[in-house]
């Protein structure tokens, strides 16, 4: 089944519907903040630094990876956002982790004073990072007051003696800071799933918010005391598609395979496991595609001699597999 995306729509917003925030703009800054281990009050927008590069009509959003920024220049930066925006709101950042990777990309916000302020609010980074966008009709999302809070920004930015100093050592000017993910954690949905198993602030939040047990990720387990249903978050292949790295997407696709949907399937077939279904959800540019495999599915159990000789199937290849059974 292939379900079209909005344009303000990303992994986030959808992964966020999944715990229950069916709401067209759910809160993703406050709970991307509240795995961040800082729940700040009232309404969060989540403002990330990025760069900007034009070609023709069109920009090149490039997130800013964690090390590629020191303490020093980011808390520089924000003290002279905070003294533009004095008596608006206020600018933080969330430090990037002890085992952040290069491609860890830094988290700011931006936290309103006055609870109704009409603020910008875009599609995530994470949707539009390493593509070419329409400026536009960015342009018309933003609005003119959207407009306005940005191009102050960019001003702000632009004259900064940490981007003079970046440009000299040859590396990207933060000449932007990317607004999305609006909102309030003000009511909470119940519970989805028994158990959750992956890394990222934002899931962090959504399993917080909602009370939902998370676990690090790691490899598939069977375990028939398990509790159902579990969600896997799988973000690896994130970055690589971002930054046109087919080495790393070909890399990461084969040991999530190892991990998680050879050993499910296998598990799927066997009748003496308790896995009865598995759905396969990938958010991509323009659409979101999702697949559900059932273990009574004539792909997964094999033909009626099979069955009745005692003979078990091998898992067929994860495309041909895909490829035959209804979404």
């Amino acid at each position: 089944m292939q379900t079209p995306l909005t344009q303000i729509d990303s992994w986030e917003s959808r992964l966020a519907g999944l715990f229950g925030f069916t709401d067209a703009r759910p809160p993703l800054a406050a709970l991307r903040s509240l795995g961040d281990g800082a729940s700040l009050p009232g309404r969060v927008l989540c403002a990330d630094p990025v760069n900007l590069s034009f070609i023709q009509q069109a920009m090149v959003l490039s997130p800013i990876a964690a090390d590629n920024l020191s303490t020093q220049e980011t808390q520089s930066l924000v003290d002279s956002l905070n003294h533009e925006f004095l008596g608006e709101g206020y600018f933080c950042t969330m430090p990037a982790s002890a085992t952040a990777g290069s491609d860890e990309a830094y988290r700011w916000y931006f936290v309103p004073e006055d609870p109704v302020t009409d603020l910008p609010d875009l599609a995530a980074c994470s949707r539009l990072a390493g593509r070419r966008i329409d400026a536009d009709e960015t342009r018309q999302l933003l609005g003119s007051k959207g407009l306005q809070w940005v191009n102050r920004i960019q001003m702000c930015l632009n004259q900064h003696p940490v981007n003079a100093a970046r440009e000299t050592a040859g590396l990207p000017a933060i000449n932007s800071l990317w607004p999305w993910g609006l909102g309030a954690l003000e009511e909470t949905p119940a519970p989805t799933f028994k158990r959750v198993i992956g890394e990222s602030p934002i899931l962090k939040g959504l399993c917080l918010a909602t009370h939902t047990p998370l676990e690090p990720a790691r490899a598939f387990a069977t375990d028939p005391s398990a509790p159902a249903p579990e969600l896997v978050v799988q973000l690896g292949l994130t970055s690589a598609v971002q930054q046109d790295d087919l080495d790393a997407w070909q890399t990461g696709m084969t040991q999530w395979i190892e991990d998680w949907v050879s050993p499910a399937l296998s598990a799927l077939i066997d009748r003496r496991q308790p896995l009865q279904t598995l759905t396969l959800i990938s958010p991509g540019t323009y659409q979101e595609t999702t697949w559900v495999l059932h273990s009574d599915d004539r792909a997964i159990r094999g033909n009626l001699l099979q069955r009745y000789l005692g003979i078990r199937s091998k898992p067929p290849a994860l495309h041909s597999l895909l490829g035959s059974c209804p979404a």
